[in-house]
């Protein structure tokens, strides 16, 4: 047998001799349990005791719009804890739309409020997923399914995870360099939503379809009348907008689809891990106890 048969059949691809085979998590190739490198892409093989891990990734990466849920889903965790904290849907109902919860309910689950942005920079993340009623969740919720249908297995589940919380963060940067220390209660999933528009059109900018002229007008209009109807945040949108717009021309242009394959889907969990970060943090945080506290003297809680 030539010697490359053999170095196939030894250690390098397994032996063929030990019970068992194993999955690359890679190609999905079909490998013996003792292999170093994958026999089918010839990629290094993770550690036996961390396959069962690396498939149930796989599996996990394969759940059709995946971080659409989990950031919807959070949206909506959020959302629940604010209402059990201010104890109960009551207020809400009174201000339908920006609702009344108390500031240290907003503080607390991770609003951006005043000077706090600077002091506690993590509240630029946390921020996307607090929502002040049941009508701007609901908004929100609808357009993020919306727009999530197309972009998600279009951009692919990591560039769209990156895309979501960098033009929301980037968005309440914005916000907060245009309101400075005297900026009232923020937050909300808005900016991260124009960041996923302005990527939908850095797309078909840099495709030159024809229905750009389309959807610019349409979404100029839409983005104009909330505006006027509703008190929103528009640094946030505008910050928004032109973070995911960049991305959007920088995922666009790429010239490999796979050009950043190994890079998106660790930043995609660098991201994932600052949300969930700046929530934990926001709640730990001592500004809303001392804001409560306040509360509890003057009587308004």
């Amino acid at each position: 047998m030539p010697r490359d048969r053999e170095v196939r059949r030894g250690t390098k691809y397994g032996s063929g001799v030990a019970s068992g085979s194993r999955i690359c998590p890679h190609c999905g190739g079909l490998n013996a349990v003792d292999a170093d490198r994958c026999f089918r892409c010839d990629r290094r093989l993770p550690p036996a005791r961390l396959t069962g891990a690396f498939e149930a990734f796989r599996k996990l990466k394969s759940v059709e719009l995946l971080f659409t849920m989990i950031f919807g889903g959070l949206c909506l965790v959020v959302f629940i804890l604010c209402v059990m904290d201010q104890g109960g849907l009551g207020p809400l109902l009174r201000g339908f739309f920006t609702g009344s919860f108390d500031l240290s309910v907003t503080v607390r689950f991770g609003g951006l409020w005043g000077p706090l942005g600077r002091l506690e920079p993590f509240r630029h993340v946390s921020a996307i997923f607090i929502h002040f009623g049941i009508l701007h969740l609901g908004l929100n919720m609808l357009a993020l399914t919306s727009l999530s249908r197309y972009l998600e297995p279009s951009l692919g589940s990591a560039r769209y995870a990156v895309l979501f919380v960098v033009s929301g963060t980037l968005g309440f940067v914005a916000s907060e360099l245009y309101y400075g220390a005297a900026g009232p209660p923020t937050g909300g999933a808005s900016g991260s939503l124009f960041g996923m528009m302005g990527a939908f059109l850095a797309e078909l900018q840099v495709r030159r379809d024809p229905r750009l002229k389309e959807v610019l007008i349409q979404f100029a209009i839409y983005a104009v009348v909330f505006a006027l109807v509703f008190p929103v945040n528009n640094a946030a949108h505008l910050g928004g907008l032109v973070a995911g717009f960049g991305l959007g021309q920088l995922y666009a242009r790429e010239r490999r689809a796979m050009r950043f394959g190994r890079v998106m889907p660790v930043l995609a969990g660098v991201c994932v891990i600052s949300v969930f970060g700046s929530l934990v943090a926001a709640n730990a945080s001592d500004a809303w106890k001392q804001i409560r506290v306040q509360e509890i003297q003057s009587g308004a809680r």
